[in-house]
């Protein structure tokens, strides 16, 4: 596949998770299945590049009325911020890479997402908005 066409599924990816948030909340459970197909033909180094590109489009869309106070302050925010994803990046290339079983890889895949969320929200750069599961405030009888 094409680095195009991979730069494009990441960039779909962000635009849906950003949109999980303002719009419907259920486009949040399909919106990284782009992301994932683009990760599947990278190695590390795109892999790496990928993720950060998925982070600063996403954490844009959900953090753009920074703006309204600090341009300035806010590109740092997003580049940290995107860091968090680019760490999720690289745990998804080492269990793609490592892990045979794909109930396997859905688990260890589900639980760093998790594990990303939670230390992103919990450590003292502690940032609570655009955590994945705030959009899925309406679906409570789903879950």
């Amino acid at each position: 596949m094409r680095s195009g066409t991979r730069l494009l599924l990441v960039l779909i990816s962000a635009a849906l998770l950003a949109a999980s948030f303002y719009g419907p909340g259920f486009l949040a459970w399909f919106c990284l299945a782009p992301f994932f197909i683009a990760l599947k033909y990278s190695n590390l180094r795109q892999t790496m590049l990928f993720s950060f590109i998925l982070g600063l489009s996403y954490f844009a869309g959900v953090t753009y009325w920074f703006t309204e106070y600090s341009f300035v302050f806010w590109l740092p925010i997003l580049a940290i911020l995107s860091s968090y994803i680019t760490i999720m990046g690289i745990a998804l290339y080492y269990i793609n890479a490592k892990i045979k079983s794909p109930a396997l890889r859905i688990i260890l895949i589900s639980a760093a997402w998790m594990a990303v969320e939670f230390f992103r929200s919990r450590t003292f750069l502690a940032f609570p908005w655009g955590l994945l599961a705030y959009s899925q405030h309406d679906y409570l009888p789903i879950m």
